[in-house]
């Protein structure tokens, strides 16, 4: 099933703090907040090194996303990598969304209700 509604993050500046003309749905709070985070973060230098001998010249980073399941399926978090050498900076965005595992679809535990409600992005939930 789809969602009827597709309500965009209320925290429009992605600062974690509710401000004026934020909470669109006037439930006092950022919907819908911050559920998703990034863990167990493991950058690799372009450099060869014992752990990673044939490192690629330009690097890379490994990272476990973390969420709650009854938030698979209901929110689409943006993951940005920034950089800076050498007084150069450089970033990139990724859009990632909360899926269910497979093992908990087969056992019929997600996905799960809206955490969010069912009205419309302007109602309170």
């Amino acid at each position: 099933e789809n969602p009827k509604y597709r309500c965009p993050n209320e925290d429009v500046n992605r600062n974690g703090i509710l401000e004026p003309g934020e909470d669109t749905n006037g439930n006092g709070r950022l919907d819908p907040g911050n559920v998703i985070t990034v863990d167990n973060l493991n950058v690799t230098t372009g450099q060869p090194s014992a752990n990673h001998p044939t490192a690629p010249a330009t690097g890379y980073a490994d990272f476990d996303v973390l969420y709650a399941i009854q938030y698979a399926r209901w929110v689409q978090a943006e993951i940005t990598a920034r950089t800076s050498v050498a007084g150069s900076e450089s970033s990139t965005s990724v859009p990632f969304k909360a899926v269910c595992l497979q093992k908990d679809v087969e056992d019929n535990i997600c996905p799960q209700q809206s955490p969010f409600g069912v009205n419309d992005c302007e109602t309170p939930n």
